[in-house]
């Protein structure tokens, strides 16, 4: 399944005279985009491909292909996606975004430089 979320990517942590309650507005704000249009995608498949999805226990690949305007190291672009893994366990295709849960998961963060198109391709497909 290949879902995309439009909008800036930033690292919330780097913007300057943001106060606790503005990171939590963009970080509410990419959150509820993603489960809403995750959880909008995965209503529409059929019921037999619905179930493994939605069953936090089985061991998933997810992608996440950031559009950005330039290229954030490694551990900013984590930091700016938070919110969209967040989003990914709300829609309950995640059972958690813990250190101990995400091993289950094959989790690869790429990113492009693209200003025409920006956000993020979220790739989810069941292993095994």
């Amino acid at each position: 399944m290949t879902v995309f979320i439009s909008g800036a990517l930033l690292n919330p942590l780097n913007q300057r005279g943001w106060a606790w309650y503005k990171q939590r507005a963009w970080a509410k704000t990419w959150r509820r985009k993603t489960r809403l249009l995750l959880g909008d995608a995965v209503n529409r498949l059929p019921p037999l491909e619905r179930v493994p999805l939605t069953d936090g226990s089985r061991a998933k690949r997810i992608e996440f292909h950031a559009q950005v305007w330039s290229l954030f190291d490694y551990d900013n672009l984590v930091a700016a996606l938070k919110p969209v893994v967040d989003g990914l366990v709300d829609a309950r295709l995640l059972a958690s975004d813990d250190a101990i849960a995400l091993p289950a998961a094959a989790v690869e963060y790429r990113q492009e430089v693209n200003r025409t198109r920006r956000g993020v391709e979220v790739v989810v497909e069941v292993l095994g």
